[in-house]
Parts: structure tokens; sequence; C-alpha cells
């Protein structure tokens, strides 16, 4: 069951979150991110599934990323997490991609620590969806774009 919520409604001590909370101080990310709108998969009364999106100004300083992306409008996957359920991923895909056409935008990009298995088979998902590595920001996450022309 997928269900469109707040950050604030999360329960952040989900073992789901663990492997965020390894990377970087995920619970502080979303204390600023609070009222930020994500899609929360369930199963089984857990969560299986979650992404969140931000559609970033084309006046956003991307700082940190080498090479420096251009100012633009574009969207930013922030968090995309599935546990072992391929339609979840097919729609989380579908939202993404329902949204930069929604909004008329023609660039997304994530960052990531690529640091363990799941996250290389995430990359070769995404990357099946045309999503290519650009660089890395602040050295440590690799980041990824798609660009529709």
């Amino acid at each position: 069951m997928l269900e469109v919520k707040r950050l604030y409604d999360l329960d952040l001590n989900d073992p789901f979150f663990d492997s965020f909370k390894k990377d970087y101080k995920f619970e502080d990310w979303c204390s600023r991110n609070k009222d930020r709108k994500c899609y929360v998969s369930y199963k089984s009364d857990r969560i299986d599934g979650l992404l969140v999106l931000k559609i970033e100004d084309k006046h956003k300083d991307f700082d940190g990323i080498y090479p420096a992306l251009n100012n633009k409008k574009r969207l930013k996957v922030c968090t995309f997490k599935v546990v072992r359920n391929y339609f979840v991923s097919k729609k989380f895909i579908e939202l993404i991609f329902n949204t930069i056409e929604e909004h008329n935008l023609d660039e997304i990009y994530f960052t990531i620590y690529n640091n363990d298995s799941s996250k290389e088979k995430l990359i070769k998902y995404l990357s099946g969806h045309g999503f290519n590595y650009y660089g890395l920001k602040y050295d440590k996450e690799e980041v990824y774009v798609w660009k529709k022309y």
C-alpha cells in the first residue's frame, strides 16, 4: 500500500531508516525538512519503501557538487529506498517521471553514498532508467543525473 505523508509522520525509530542513519545525520535532515511530502510503501504494517522528491529552484546553490551543476530548475530525488519490492520501485519511477512532466522539468539528479551492495543495486536500477554518473558531492557522495535532452 502506497501513502502520501509528510516526513514528520514517520517513525524514525523504524529499522527501515538504519541505513540512512549510518551514512549521515538523517534525523537532523528529517527535522529540517519535516513538512516535505513523501511517498511511503507499507507491507504488513512495516515500511518497505520511501520516496522523497524536491523541486529545486534554478537559483539554488548546488554547493559541493563537482563538476558544478548549472543553475536551473530541476528535480532532486532526495530519498529512494525500496526493500525487495519491484512493484514499488516501478511506481516510484513513475512518480519521478510524472513529477518532471507535471512541472515541465528536464533534469533530475540524486546523490548517494555508494558504500554497500544495496546502493549499488539502486544505482544500477536507476541507471537503467537513464541516470548517468555525473561527479561527486563533497568528495563523498556520488552524483547521478538524468537529462531529457
